[in-house]
């Protein structure tokens, strides 16, 4: 009876159909009123073994002879259950019906939830090419640079050229497989393969380290196979996929301080080379001095190309 009034249970079929549940069959008749009964129309009420819970009974009548016989609940064994669904299409808010399993097949066991990427897919490209490209006097002559010169009589001894974005200097990607970097796999390879096929497959050189690229004892494959790190050719830029060890945990499992990665960074300055660092973390848990030392951009969805591009020109974020 709780359980009707908890519910709302007001026609005799939800009723009957919650006292099954609970391991009752509701017999003829209708089931009793939720409303108390003072003590008067207790008086009235027949005593008989087949009434409900005492403090609960039927709405008095004016005529007793007439009134509907009171429900008789009895325990109802799980195995005699009736498991028939209730007639009607009507079927109340509170049932949930049981749904069964599908039978376990190969393509459960092999199963993969749906990647979705760090970078929004709709500009990948363009974020890729906009990190990885360098600014070069090789476009178009500069009509204003060639006009002032001959505004102020100045010898016109070179044509001078206005600067654009190109990527024909190639690019060493260094990708990190440490622990760190295991939560972002997949997004590695999908980045490290878009890197590959925006700059293209003869000018990168894509080399695998372990939480820092100086640690680096191989190469998997290749003919750089069993050597350490090289540096590339002077004014290639160089990018590198890590959390640089900011990861929780990372200092526990070795990986490298901020000091080596200091160090790499100046390496590569003084050899001419630009780094530029991909890091799934957010950018409040980047040490300054790391961000002073190389060009580091947020591995998420709210990077656009504008940033990218602010990035690469040393430009500072917003």
């Amino acid at each position: 009876m709780r359980c009707w009034k908890t519910l709302g249970a007001h026609d005799a079929e939800a009723r009957a159909q919650i006292a099954e549940i609970l391991g009752f069959r509701l017999s003829a008749g209708e089931a009793p009123s939720l409303r108390r009964v003072d003590s008067s129309t207790k008086s009235r009420t027949p005593t008989s073994s087949r009434l409900p819970e005492p403090g609960f009974s039927q709405a008095a009548a004016p005529d007793p002879s007439s009134a509907p016989r009171a429900a008789l609940l009895r325990q109802v064994p799980i195995e005699s259950r009736p498991q028939a669904s209730p007639a009607g299409d009507y079927v109340p808010p509170w049932r949930l019906d049981p749904v069964p399993h599908q039978s376990e097949t190969t393509s459960h066991l092999g199963f993969q939830p749906s990647f979705d990427p760090l970078l929004d897919v709709r500009w990948t490209r363009a974020v890729v090419g906009a990190l990885c490209a360098v600014m070069t006097r090789d476009g178009p002559v500069d009509m204003l640079a060639v006009v002032d010169r001959l505004a102020r009589y100045q010898p016109l001894t070179h044509l001078p050229l206005s600067c654009r974005p190109t990527l024909r200097r190639g690019i060493q990607l260094l990708v990190d497989d440490g622990p760190g970097m295991m939560p972002f796999m997949r997004d590695v390879r999908e980045l490290s393969s878009r890197i590959t096929q925006v700059v293209g497959v003869d000018r990168t050189q894509q080399l695998t380290f372990t939480d820092h690229p100086l640690r680096r004892e191989e190469v998997s494959g290749g003919p750089d196979a069993g050597k350490g790190y090289r540096l590339p050719a002077s004014g290639t830029p160089v990018v590198v996929l890590s959390d640089f060890g900011l990861s929780r945990g990372a200092r526990l499992r070795g990986a490298a301080s901020v000091a080596e990665w200091l160090t790499f960074a100046r390496m590569l300055r003084s050899a001419g080379c630009a780094v530029i660092g991909v890091v799934p973390l957010p950018r409040a848990r980047w040490p300054r001095e790391l961000a002073k030392a190389m060009k580091l951009v947020v591995w998420d969805r709210k990077t656009t190309v504008s940033d990218a591009r602010r990035i690469a020109s040393n430009e500072r974020m917003r």
